[in-house]
């Protein structure tokens, strides 16, 4: 589960000129899927193994007391690397 937690993280940072709605990357066997995307500014990720939701759509973002940090975001590009 750290590895799954880590590519996550991996691929977040990553992200920074996606011209598609969402992107995926998935684990060498194919078994892993970790799609991450852009839903009318908010972004969301689904995790899915052997084709059947681990993780259903849920979106990342804060909201503090003072300002709503998950509205408004765009994922403005996507590198991969091995």
């Amino acid at each position: 589960m750290k590895q799954i937690t880590y590519l996550w993280l991996a691929l977040l940072i990553l992200c920074s000129g996606c011209s598609s709605p969402s992107e995926q990357v998935s684990s060498p066997d194919g078994t892993i899927c970790l799609q991450v995307g852009n839903e009318g500014g908010h972004i969301f990720y689904t995790l899915t193994k052997n084709n059947k939701a681990v993780l259903d759509k849920s979106y990342l973002g804060f909201v503090l007391s003072d300002s709503n940090l998950s509205e408004g975001l765009e994922i403005s590009g996507i590198r991969h690397s091995s």
